[in-house]
């Protein structure tokens, strides 16, 4: 049996993996200038944005069950209710009474106006916690 030199067997494998690369880089082509972004999403991920659609109003997406209240503070009055997916014009925010959403350890006292009142932003997904609008 005849014992194959080391370097031989290393360069084998260089050019192996050299041809290897240039197939790669030949096969994978460039997309169309036109065609549409695509996205992946892997079993990592732990909170996914919402595409909402494209409004000249702001939108947001209700996380939480919540109610909305009729001034930016936990103890005015509720006038109506929102569920979790719900998706919510935001009209106006506003600064009022700090609210905690402990499942995301948030805590804000930015406020969304809606549509006959206020609901807390930090159970709003808008992709930020700055104001998406202005004062109300």
């Amino acid at each position: 049996m005849t014992r194959i030199p080391c370097f031989v067997v290393g360069s084998v494998l260089v050019i192996i993996a050299f041809a290897l690369a240039v197939t790669e880089l030949t096969s994978n082509t460039a997309p169309a200038a036109d065609s549409p972004p695509t996205s992946t999403t892997t079993s990592e991920t732990t909170a996914t944005a919402v595409p909402l659609p494209d409004s000249p109003i702001p939108l947001g997406e209700v996380v939480e069950a919540v109610y909305i209240y009729e001034e930016p503070y936990l103890d005015a009055p509720i006038v109506g209710h929102l569920e979790p997916g719900a998706i919510i014009e935001i009209l106006c925010t506003a600064y009022g009474e700090s609210v905690t959403y402990a499942p995301a350890g948030l805590t804000s006292n930015l406020w969304n106006g809606v549509t006959g009142g206020y609901v807390p932003d930090v159970v709003v997904y808008t992709g930020t916690n700055e104001p998406t609008a202005g004062s109300c």
